[in-house]
């Protein structure tokens, strides 16, 4: 997905134990948390049952387009969890995650339209192998973000009051992120950095999270002017990036002091008489 490090290198965790802990309902989000948890991750067995009943009924296209694209369904267990995202209203997002018993990953969003359109795939990682060398970067890939994303509300509000901290986890979820709870090992996001026009509008937007293979994203996405996505640059660091092990320092040696000697013994004093 980068041109120099691995794809979703998102605040997914992608082993089973991590991407269960994250299936949390809105109603169990604390509200003590970010924005961004606005964005919210859940099981198959806590969406709701129109948007289950959508997914069900979507079963065959989606297993179809996830065979065309490289996966197979039926081949392993697939960990199903929908990503609420409040700027995509009109489709259901769901990230397919399988474990391999070597344990690579493999991942892929579907795109499930809730009225009329085809069911869309959005490969992430094959085996732990990068699917896309740079998400977003051709034509037909930003369509498709700028149909599933919808950016019009923000236009209409003030760019300081907008909520771009969601915006940028919408966008990272289409590649395979979700944003991840708070822990000692995944600090809090950075706050996304805004450059503006001369008449106001946002040019461009950056942001970093946590990415499913545990590599920090850094993300800087161009805008037109109807705030449509005109770009998409990405690249990632390691989690906890090496550090070079200090030399032992050379342990300086004691020194001898020598002892001073004994001074001579006096004369013995004769005893009075």
């Amino acid at each position: 997905m980068y041109t120099t490090i691995r794809l979703i290198a998102t605040t997914f965790c992608l082993t089973a134990s991590l991407a269960c802990a994250q299936m949390m309902h809105a109603s169990e989000a604390d509200p003590s948390t970010r924005s961004a948890l606005r964005v919210q991750v859940l099981s198959v067995g806590q969406m709701l049952k129109e948007d289950a009943d959508l997914l069900s009924g979507h079963r065959a296209e989606v297993a179809e387009a996830a065979e065309f694209n490289g996966y197979d369904l039926a081949s392993g267990s697939w960990i199903q969890s929908q990503v609420l995202c409040p700027y995509a209203p009109n489709h259901v997002l769901m990230h397919y995650l399988k474990m391999s018993p070597d344990g690579s990953l493999s991942l892929f969003s579907a795109l499930i339209p809730r009225d009329k359109g085809p069911v869309r795939i959005i490969p992430v990682l094959y085996s732990g192998g990068q699917a896309l060398r740079v998400f977003g970067s051709t034509p037909a890939q930003r369509d498709l973000i700028n149909q599933v994303i919808s950016t019009k509300v923000l236009l209409e509000v003030p760019s300081g009051n907008a909520d771009w901290a969601t915006l940028g986890y919408c966008y990272a979820a289409l590649a395979g992120g979700e944003p991840s709870s708070m822990s000692v090992t995944t600090p809090e996001e950075t706050t996304p950095r805004l450059v503006l026009s001369p008449d106001g509008k946002v040019d461009e937007m950056s942001f970093t999270v946590l990415g499913p293979d545990r590599f920090y994203q850094h993300w800087r996405i161009q805008f037109d002017s109807r705030l449509q996505v005109k770009s998409i640059a990405l690249s990632a660091h390691a989690l906890h990036a090496p550090h070079a092990i200090p030399q032992p320092q050379t342990t300086p040696q004691l020194q001898t002091i020598p002892q001073p000697q004994s001074s001579p013994q006096g004369r013995p004093i004769p005893a009075p008489q």
